[in-house]
C-alpha cells in the first residue's frame, strides 16, 4: 500500500511539464501541512512522499540537484480567481512575497488580538526562502532598477509601498524605505519590520554587490538635522541595512543606502607633506603624512622621524587624541 502511494505520487509529480513547477507543487504541500489543523499522522506521510526526512532542505535540494532551472524557472500560483503571477515570476519571487504576505497577516493578528504569536506557516515560508537561497536561488531580480512599479503581486504588494518608489529604485531597495517608515511608527521595535528586514539581510548576503565599505573602516554617518558624525562600521548587512555603524559618541545607527547622502568617507585633516605628530604610547613622536588613504578605511600613512620601531605608522583615525600638528 506504501509502495503504490509512492509510485501514484511519482507519476502525478512525472505530468507536470516544468520542473519548476514540480518544486512549486512539492513546496506548496509542504507549506499546507503546517497548518495547525493538519493531523500529525498526515505529517508523518512526508518522509513517504519526499525524498531524505521529508524536510522542506530535502524537497529543494532534491529538485535543484535533478535539474537547476527548478528553483530559478517561472513558477504560477493557482487562486480563487485563476492562476496569479508573482514578480519577479521565480521560486525565490513567488516564496518572498508568500513569506511577506504571511508577516502583514502575523502583525495584523497581533495588533487586534494583542500579541497572537507566530504561526507555524509564516516558520514554514520562512524556511521555504532560506532554503531557496542556500540552493543557490537567483536573487538578481531584487537589486534591478525598476523604472515603473510592479503590477504583479510580489513584496510590494502586500506591503502596500507604491508612495515608497521612485524611479530607478530597485525591489531590495524600495523594501528598506519601508522598513524606515515602519520603524519610525513603531518607535524602531516593529515586529514587522525586523521580519522584512530579515529577509533583506538574506536577500543581500547572497547578492554578491560588493559595499564600499569594510567592517573597522572609520567613515561618516548623516544624522539628518543632527549633521555628519564620524564613526567606524561595526558590520555589514544588519537586518537589511548595508551597515552598521558605531559612532564616535558611542551609539549605533544604521546606513539604510550605500551611498553618500547617509555615509561618506570624511574630509581629512592633514595632507601628503604635512608635519604631525603621532601617539605612540605616553609619547608624541614627529612625522610625515605620506599618503592620504593608504588602506580603504585607513586615513594616513606617516613616516616617523624615529626609525627604531619600524619606518612606517599608519593612522586608523584623524583624531587629536592619536594625531596632531607638529609643535615646533
Amino acid at each position: 500500500m506504501l509502495r503504490a502511494a509512492r509510485e501514484a505520487w511519482d507519476e502525478h509529480l512525472s505530468k507536470i511539464p516544468s520542473p519548476s513547477a514540480r518544486l512549486q507543487h512539492s513546496l506548496e504541500i509542504l507549506h499546507s501541512l503546517f497548518d495547525e489543523n493538519y493531523s500529525p499522522h498526515i505529517k508523518s506521510a512526508c518522509p513517504l512522499l519526499f525524498v531524505g526526512n521529508g524536510e522542506i532542505g530535502d524537497v529543494v535540494k532534491f529538485h535543484t540537484e535533478l535539474n537547476p532551472k527548478a528553483i530559478n524557472g517561472p513558477v504560477t500560483v493557482s487562486g480563487g480567481g485563476g492562476s496569479v503571477v508573482f514578480f519577479p515570476n521565480t521560486q525565490l519571487g513567488c516564496w518572498v512575497a508568500l513569506c511577506v504576505k504571511s508577516f502583514m497577516t502575523q502583525f495584523m493578528r497581533q495588533f487586534f488580538d494583542n500579541g497572537a504569536s507566530c504561526s507555524l506557516s509564516s516558520v514554514a515560508l520562512e524556511s521555504i526562502v532560506r532554503e531557496l537561497l542556500d540552493a543557490g536561488a537567483d536573487v538578481s531580480p531584487f537589486f534591478e532598477p525598476l523604472e515603473e512599479y510592479p503590477n504583479d503581486f510580489s513584496a510590494l504588494s502586500f506591503l502596500r509601498c507604491s508612495d515608497l518608489h521612485e524611479p530607478g529604485m530597485s525591489m531590495h531597495h524600495v523594501m528598506l524605505n519601508f522598513l524606515l517608515w515602519q520603524r519610525q511608527l513603531e518607535d524602531h521595535d516593529s515586529a514587522l519590520a525586523n521580519k522584512v528586514g530579515g529577509v533583506l539581510e538574506s536577500l543581500a548576503k547572497k547578492s554578491g554587490i560588493k559595499l564600499r565599505f569594510n567592517v573597522r573602516d572609520w567613515i561618516e554617518a548623516s544624522l539628518g538635522c543632527r549633521g555628519w558624525v564620524g564613526g567606524v562600521v561595526a558590520n555589514q548587512w544588519v537586518d537589511g541595512y548595508p551597515y552598521r555603524i558605531f559612532l564616535d559618541h558611542g551609539t549605533f545607527v544604521a546606513a539604510p543606502v550605500d551611498s553618500d547622502e547617509y555615509i561618506r568617507r570624511p574630509e581629512l585633516r592633514f595632507r601628503v607633506g604635512d608635519r604631525v605628530e603621532c601617539q605612540k604610547g605616553e609619547e608624541w613622536v614627529p612625522g610625515t603624512v605620506t599618503k592620504q588613504w593608504p588602506d580603504k578605511g585607513i586615513p594616513y600613512e606617516i613616516v616617523l622621524d624615529v626609525h627604531d620601531e619600524g619606518q612606517f605608522c599608519v593612522m586608523p583615525f584623524d583624531w587629536d587624541k592619536f594625531l596632531r600638528a607638529l609643535r615646533e
